[in-house]
């Protein structure tokens, strides 16, 4: 498959696994004055249209090499680390995970999306369960201040964070699903499971703001923390 996306649509989040469908990209009326890149599908699910100059970038820890340049299901990277240095700071990007593989957690994410209608996509590909992130104690996705900068436009979709190590008493403040301490805007958690964590979710800005940040049509279950951990 091309990572040549100008003519192609990809829905995420249904139940049962989606993949890309050939089609025009579709054009908002002009009276509108503006591309509506995304939106709702007619099942409610977000859609997410590709810019022209989008960047696919394909994560396989099962097949992948950190030695390939991840630009199709045939060519992926192995780790979420290698991935994200190949994402575009500023880009429409996207970075999918192979449905059914297990990856460490994402670490500090860095990188910022054009606009609320371009924004980077991390999501899945492929049939099968939702890609597992396994990130034990650690904070699954992290997102910190540093130098006034803000963390904009992201869509997270379609994966499964687990704190597969946490045993109720050996975790501390940061052990969290999505961990979002960075100021940012135009954020959207779908179709995300997110279990057994301290805290789940976590949207705390540190000396700043986050605004629009839509978390739905996703599980979030069974977090839990003892006094020796902090409150949860």
């Amino acid at each position: 498959m091309s990572d040549k996306l100008s003519r192609r649509e990809h829905s995420f989040g249904a139940r049962r696994a989606r993949t890309y469908k050939p089609g025009p990209v579709t054009l908002a009326p002009l009276e509108l004055r503006r591309l509506f890149a995304v939106g709702l599908d007619p099942g409610g699910w977000t859609q997410v249209t590709p810019a022209e100059d989008t960047r696919v970038i394909y994560v396989s820890s099962s097949s992948g090499n950190d030695a390939s340049d991840g630009s199709s299901p045939s060519r992926p990277v192995r780790t979420l680390q290698r991935a994200q240095a190949l994402v575009r700071d500023g880009s429409a990007d996207w970075m999918l995970l192979k449905r059914g593989d297990s990856f460490e957690a994402f670490g500090d994410w860095r990188k910022r999306g054009r606009s609320a209608q371009e924004p980077i996509l991390i999501g899945a590909y492929g049939q099968g369960e939702r890609p597992r992130i396994l990130s034990g104690t650690r904070p699954g996705f992290l997102t910190l201040r540093r130098d006034g900068r803000s963390i904009d436009n992201l869509v997270i979709a379609s994966l499964d964070f687990r704190a597969h190590t946490y045993d109720h008493f050996n975790g501390d403040g940061a052990t969290a699903g999505l961990r979002l301490t960075s100021p940012g805007r135009n954020i959207t958690i779908e179709d995300v499971r997110v279990a057994g964590y301290k805290d789940n979710i976590v949207l705390d800005p540190v000396g700043g703001t986050l605004s629009n940040v839509l978390i739905r049509r996703s599980q979030v279950l069974d977090a839990h923390a003892a006094r020796t951990v902090g409150n949860g």
